[in-house]
């Protein structure tokens, strides 16, 4: 089997045969023979671009990373509200659906990243952005309502992968769910008194 021309087209190749078979069969359960097998190359040709899964794990992970940290640095860039928080979620949920194959891996694999030097990088990187969701200053039930904004995006499409059910139309609801709490979680009046310098508390 060909796996295109240079080393570039080659890396890219393997990265994808690897996903899918992650998506498959698992991390932990996936060699790279198996990859090497299933792209009709030998094993020395994936040594020859990565050493360990571990290698491909990083590479595949770092755009994601680096598209999230787009959305946290935007949301960092924005004056705090509801209208920042809900376009910030639909940067994320576009992340999320734009890249539906890595994101299923790092959904169902997390065990395994965790002892993974990437794995870090993931958690850093989500706990900055979910934190940027929470309404400053708010009660415990709005907390709640904005941690399950971002939650109901990341984690509930991935409930109804066996579902009969288009993809888009999950993603789409889950989006919808999302910004329907953080719109609960936003008092009336909120944004426009803390735009004016008021405090949190004096907000509540």
């Amino acid at each position: 089997m060909r796996t295109g021309k240079g080393r570039g087209g080659t890396r890219d190749h393997i990265k994808r045969a690897a996903l899918a078979l992650f998506n498959e069969h698992g991390y932990e359960r996936t060699s790279l023979r198996e990859i090497a097998d299933h792209l009709g190359i030998t094993k020395a040709a994936i040594y020859y671009h990565f050493k360990a899964k571990e290698e491909i794990v990083a590479e595949l992970c770092a755009q994601w990373i680096e598209s999230i940290e787009d959305v946290v640095d935007w949301m960092q860039s924005q004056p705090s509200g509801l209208s920042c928080r809900q376009e910030a979620l639909r940067r994320y949920a576009s992340v999320l659906e734009q890249s539906a194959p890595l994101t299923r891996f790092l959904r169902e694999n997390q065990a395994a990243l965790r002892d993974l030097a990437v794995g870090a990088a993931l958690d850093d990187v989500l706990a900055r952005a979910w934190s940027l969701f929470e309404v400053p200053g708010a009660g415990l039930s709005d907390r709640l309502r904005c941690i399950a904004a971002i939650s109901v995006v990341h984690r509930v499409p991935a409930a109804f992968g066996d579902a009969d059910m288009e993809h888009a139309a999950v993603h789409d609801a889950a989006l919808t769910v999302g910004l329907e709490l953080l719109a609960a979680a936003h008092p009336t009046g909120y944004d426009a008194r803390l735009a004016h310098g008021e405090g949190p508390a004096s907000a509540q």
